[in-house]
């Protein structure tokens, strides 16, 4: 396999175009890593079978991926031969139900307590993996360790151990125990390189950034189209993203709001605990009807003129909040705004992030963050978004496309801890240039009351010539409602997947295709100088 530096660029050059823009996004996210897998096998890449390998470490207990792996000869002559016996126990305890109509209605219904007790009764009746699957899956969801430990004390075959000790590692670091996760993935390294990332990312949790980014290298070393290992091991080297330093400039933080009083009040509480600067602070009461304008008059009190607002009588609709708000005087003098939801809560440093993320990117259109559950931190809402098209077009919708969604295919243990340009990065956290707000043309009312309309923006801005910068050593807390209050009405439903056509229509499928290429292009040029500069990798790690 290729080296560091010249040999890894190389290989990066030559691999087929199908497949290295896929892994330019990264390599984690099962469905992602199949994908991937997939165009190598059509093209008959040496590549396919590591790919293979490293969607089953994704999710261990996939007996029906197991089965396909072993139904096909060429691809399992081509994996460690100590992999067999867990394919073949996973794909003999694996067995879809014919009916899972009652299990996806309560899955819908985000009813967590029912679907543990359906799960339950389940495996009381079988041993059938399938339903140990989902249930680790939601345990490790919900970070419920005393559920998780029990699914994985159930009587098992001892060849199933290398992948229940891939799950007692994920457990052990969302538990916080770092050194326990390692240990539980030396045991499971017979699922492949993708092992040797997760420990570098358990050390790099506990501290040792020397261990993780040997870690990362030997990942690199055993799987060079690894870009996320490529990534962190940059990052951990002194390579990656710039040290924190402040907004370039004036900054006005902008907040709109409408019936939010108490997520608003949690919000200002953070912003204003934060190393703000000089920045000021400007809030549009978007026609709420409950405690909003108490909550506003309360912080006004406390921090005076750091703290303006602006009061509408009716809820005029995200976009156009948006725009109100840029639209006014201070807003266009300052340098910089950023676009805060109301129920997100950010770290005491965060502006000094994204400081380093515009002095390393200055030219950029946007900035963003990492954005994770306030509840579950563990779990990623936005990282850094870049467009998909599918292949071929669907003749009824030529315009459909979709934003990478790698950080929803797995829980956070650090893989998106990168700075990197990418084409839009989450409206809950998003940094402009003044100037480049004001020759935009601003947020689209045609995406009213709210649902991608900064995603539209940023795609408005990279058809220009721009790009947005994701910085992931920033994240900030998002309080998004779940279960029950999560429930969206019909109408809201609706309105948001019309939004979604909207969008698509606005952007054809041209348009989007030279997009993708200049997103893709963007992407290889910045991991080509990364790959350049890595150290030597140090086989020294047991």
């Amino acid at each position: 396999m290729p080296g560091p530096r010249s040999g890894l660029t190389a290989f990066w050059r030559d691999l087929d175009p199908g497949v290295r823009d896929r892994l330019l996004l990264g390599s984690c996210g099962q469905r992602h890593l199949l994908d991937a897998a997939r165009v190598a096998l059509s093209i008959d890449s040496p590549l396919a079978p590591s790919l293979v390998l490293a969607s089953l470490a994704e999710n261990p207990l996939d007996g029906a991926l197991a089965a396909e792996i072993l139904s096909a000869p060429g691809l399992l002559s081509a994996l460690p031969e100590p992999a067999l016996p867990l394919l073949t126990a996973l794909s003999a305890r694996w067995t879809r139900p014919e009916d899972v109509t009652a299990y996806e209605e309560l899955a819908a219904g985000r009813d967590l307590a029912a679907l543990r007790r359906f799960l339950e009764s389940r495996l009381d009746r079988e041993s059938n993996l399938f339903w140990l699957n989902q249930a680790v899956s939601l345990a490790l969801f919900e970070n419920d360790q005393d559920w998780l430990a029990a699914s994985l004390a159930r009587p098992l075959p001892s060849a199933l151990a290398p992948a229940l000790e891939a799950l007692r590692g994920q457990a052990a670091f969302l538990r916080g125990d770092f050194g326990t996760a390692e240990v539980h993935y030396v045991s499971a390294a017979i699922l492949g390189p993708s092992i040797l990332l997760r420990r570098g990312l358990c050390r790099k949790a506990w501290g040792d950034k020397a261990g993780a980014l040997g870690m990362f290298l030997d990942c690199l070393g055993d799987a060079p189209w690894h870009a996320t290992a490529a990534l962190l091991a940059s990052e951990a080297s002194g390579n990656g993203s710039r040290a924190p330093a402040p907004i370039p400039g004036s900054l006005v933080v902008l907040l709109y709001s409408w019936n939010k009083a108490a997520e608003l009040d949690a919000t200002l509480a953070a912003l204003f605990a934060s190393d703000l600067g000089g920045a000021r602070v400007l809030a549009l009461d978007n026609g709420s009807t409950d405690a909003t304008g108490e909550v506003l008059a309360a912080w006004a009190e406390r921090v005076g003129e750091r703290l303006s607002r602006v009061d509408l009588p009716v809820n005029v609709g995200a976009a156009a909040a948006r725009n109100w708000l840029a639209a006014l005087p201070e807003v266009r003098a300052a340098d910089f705004a950023l676009y805060l939801d109301d129920d997100a809560e950010v770290p005491p440093d965060w502006l000094g992030r994204l400081g380093a993320a515009v002095a390393q990117w200055p030219d950029a259109s946007a900035w963003g963050c990492r954005v994770v559950d306030h509840a579950g931190p563990w779990r990623i809402q936005a990282a850094d978004l870049h467009p998909v098209l599918p292949e071929p077009p669907d003749p009824l919708r030529p315009d459909e496309f979709r934003l990478s969604d790698l950080h929803i295919q797995d829980l956070d243990m650090g893989q998106f801890t990168y700075a990197r340009p990418c084409v839009s990065v989450t409206g809950c956290c998003h940094l402009f240039r003044s100037a480049t707000l004001a020759r935009s043309g601003g947020f689209s009312l045609h995406l009213s009351p709210s649902q991608y309309d900064d995603v539209e923006h940023d795609l408005r801005l990279a058809r220009s010539g721009g790009f947005a910068v994701y910085q992931g050593l920033l994240a900030v807390r998002h309080r998004k409602r779940t279960g029950a209050a999560g429930r969206t009405s019909r109408a809201e439903h609706g309105n948001a997947l019309g939004n979604k056509f909207k969008m698509q229509a606005m952007h054809p499928r041209a348009e989007m295709e030279a997009m993708v290429r200049a997103d893709r292009d963007c992407l290889l040029d910045d991991l080509l100088v990364r790959l350049a500069a890595l150290p030597a990798p140090n086989k020294e790690h047991p």
